[in-house]
């Protein structure tokens, strides 16, 4: 499935099962939070606001924060350049995840491994994720081992031009920090 959000408001997005689009720009906004189920899902946040948590699901998903649309239901479009606001977190569950940030906020923490609680789908989150920060902030932490039971990816962050707030925290597994 793909959607498209340019502009308006919905109360929250829940992507189900099977490999799922979000592209995100202009004046769009989520009152509350993305769920993104199984499948291996992309989303692209070129602007608007989320009003609550983003959550990835089982799979091997990609989060992009800034950058510019180039097209719109398919058809090519002159974008341009934006990021999205989140209030709330960001929680990788299960599979080698992916986020880029490049503008935007993000009010909350960044959770690889287990997330919040421990909440990953599949129990123990053994997979390599990867947080890559080009620039906007980060007001939380950086988790890349949210708990220190079994929760072994290796993963690997690297902050080059943006700002976090709280700290980045590793944990089990090889992970690797470079700024």
């Amino acid at each position: 499935d793909t959607v498209e959000l340019a502009g308006g408001t919905v109360g929250d997005i829940d992507l189900e099962s099977s490999n799922n689009t979000l592209i995100m720009w202009g004046s769009a906004s989520v009152v509350a939070g993305v769920n993104a189920e199984s499948g291996t899902d992309v989303l692209q946040l070129f602007g608007g606001t989320i009003g609550g948590t983003i959550s990835t699901g089982s799979a091997i998903d990609a989060i992009t924060i800034g950058g510019t649309p180039t097209t719109f239901n398919s058809l090519p479009i002159a974008g341009v350049f934006g990021a999205t606001d989140i209030t709330g977190s960001i929680v990788m569950e299960g599979g080698n995840d992916s986020l880029t940030m490049n503008a935007g906020t993000l009010t909350g923490s960044v959770y690889m491994d287990a997330g919040l609680g421990n909440s990953n789908a599949l129990g123990a989150d053994g997979f390599d994720d990867t947080v890559t920060l080009n620039g906007g902030a980060i007001t939380g932490s950086i988790f890349t081992d949210a708990k220190a039971d079994a929760q072994i990816g290796n993963d690997s962050v690297t902050i080059d031009g943006a700002t976090v707030g709280g700290a980045v925290s590793t944990e089990a597994g090889d992970d690797v920090v470079s700024l």
